[in-house]
């Protein structure tokens, strides 16, 4: 991890998932630092030093690069394809700052300098970047212009779709935005005194008479995390399937929250910090998993400054699903290819809890962009059947053509 320390750049591992830490070491002046990792484990760091640093470590830290500029906000990193670094910033027009240009610069992660840096200009920004990079190696950014989110992506021949308002409601302040690639790519923000997030994914590429059909990235629609409106939840950030952000509790201190999206909603929130006596801000989430369970290292900070604690927890648990939906609603999920429609099971004038389906005359079609059979992946549905009279239902499930054999539900199930 890196963060600041008084005016510099300050790196620690851990080689114990979180367990113990190595000594800090300092690797450059400056501050508002971000991570990011190459193809090969090798870390690349960027951070604020009146002008924008890069760094990456061999053995030990190659000495910083700088791109001059000036009013800049705190830069957000990620590596594509080809460890390509995109590495984004908000330049302002004036000061103090209040709205600039959204700017992006890319090069090869080995070679931060005026010859290989291409540098793209965007939209009208007031602050927050945030960046990430999808399984199809196209880029993302949100970030906040003036009360609102707002979202870019850049396109497979390198131009970028025109900014779009991904906020929840009008007319409530929107801020601190971040992005996330877990599966699907995330987005969580701060809206209002809640925590809100919205996933988005690409649809098929369908084959039409020889011609090929592009679906587009869509959003399947933002939904509420922290449902707490009477205390404000801020700055969150997002990691396999778990929301983690600070919430400003009625005495004025702070804890660090979390929150797991497990069967298809947003659990209760819970005090991760739980620390009465200092207060707990900024918590940072580093989420791994293999098949048999998930580590997860969070990290805090604790105190009330100018020089704070850094907490770190580790905890282990079930893995969290890459994809998910809850399909049977109004509008199809963003993974479906093909239904009828939906239905709905159960609800009376004296029973309100129901069963909403999707349904198709012949097949229904999902695409799951991440499902790889050369894997080894888990991959678990519901089926349901209505009527208690007839005989059980046998439904075939295929994967790219082929069969995964039969699976027989039960009437009412």
């Amino acid at each position: 991890m890196v963060y600041s320390r008084g005016d510099s750049i300050a790196y620690q591992k851990s080689w114990t998932d979180g367990y113990s830490w190595t000594k800090d070491i300092g690797i450059g002046v400056g501050n508002y630092p971000c991570l990011a990792k190459d193809s090969k484990g090798g870390l690349c760091a960027a951070w604020l030093d009146g002008n924008i640093r890069y760094a990456r470590k061999t053995s030990p830290w190659i000495p910083g690069f700088s791109l001059p500029v000036m009013n800049a906000s705190a830069p957000a990193m990620t590596l594509g394809k080809g460890d390509t670094v995109f590495l984004a910033f908000i330049q302002y027009n004036w000061l103090p700052q209040d709205v600039g240009t959204l700017i992006c610069l890319r090069f090869p992660s080995d070679k931060f300098d005026s010859a290989h840096v291409t540098v793209d200009t965007l939209y009208n920004a007031s602050g927050s970047p945030t960046i990430t990079v999808d399984s199809k190696n196209s880029v993302h950014i949100a970030w906040r212009y003036n009360d609102d989110i707002y979202w870019t992506q850049r396109n497979a021949n390198g131009t970028w779709k025109a900014a779009a308002n991904i906020s929840y409601s009008s007319g409530v302040v929107s801020q601190n935005p971040s992005l996330a690639y877990y599966g699907d790519v995330h987005l969580v923000w701060q809206e209002g005194n809640d925590i809100y997030h919205n996933k988005g994914n690409w649809s098929l590429q369908l084959a039409v008479k020889a011609k090929i059909i592009v679906k587009q990235f869509s959003w399947q629609g933002a939904e509420n995390v922290s449902n707490n409106p009477g205390t404000a939840s801020v700055n969150p950030v997002f990691d396999g399937n778990y929301v983690a952000w600070s919430e400003v509790m009625s005495s004025g201190d702070t804890e660090a929250y979390m929150s797991l999206y497990k069967d298809f909603v947003w659990q209760p929130a819970k005090n991760y910090s739980n620390n009465p006596t200092q207060p707990s801000a900024y918590p940072q989430i580093a989420y791994r998993q293999n098949v048999d369970g998930n580590k997860m290292t969070t990290v805090w900070t604790e105190g009330t400054g100018p020089l704070y604690s850094l907490i770190a927890r580790d905890s282990a648990g079930a893995v969290t699903p890459k994809l998910a939906a809850d399909v049977g609603g109004t509008e199809p999920s963003i993974y479906t290819i093909e239904r009828d429609g939906y239905l709905v099971y159960g609800q009376t004038k004296s029973k309100t809890s129901v069963i909403t389906v999707d349904y198709d005359s012949t097949a229904l079609e999902y695409y799951l962009p991440t499902l790889d059979r050369e894997q080894k992946q888990t991959l678990k549905m519901s089926l349901y059947q209505e009527y208690a009279d007839k005989a059980d239902h046998v439904y075939q499930v295929w994967v790219d053509q082929v069969s995964l054999g039969a699976v027989k539900v039960p009437s009412s199930w």
